[in-house]
């Protein structure tokens, strides 16, 4: 059984993760349109959220164009 009483530690990448999620909520996008942007899945997005993972840099790539107005559409792989 789970302990309720510990709290369990955020993942080495928490601060990125962190930030990742107030940059995609300022945009006012959803996980779900951030996965359709950046071409990853919603359960990916989620993960770098949490500091489970680090993305690499083509992962963040097409939301940082979004962001900056670079990208109207963009389907992962095509420009």
């Amino acid at each position: 059984m789970i302990n309720p009483t510990i709290t369990p530690t955020k993942g080495p990448h928490a601060a990125h993760g962190e930030r990742f999620r107030s940059v995609r909520l300022s945009l006012g996008l959803t996980l779900r349109r951030t996965a359709e942007v950046t071409g990853m899945s919603m359960t990916q997005v989620s993960m770098i959220e949490r500091g489970e993972i680090f993305p690499s840099t083509l992962d963040v790539w097409p939301l940082l164009e979004f962001a900056t107005g670079k990208l109207e559409s963009y389907q992962k792989g095509t420009k």
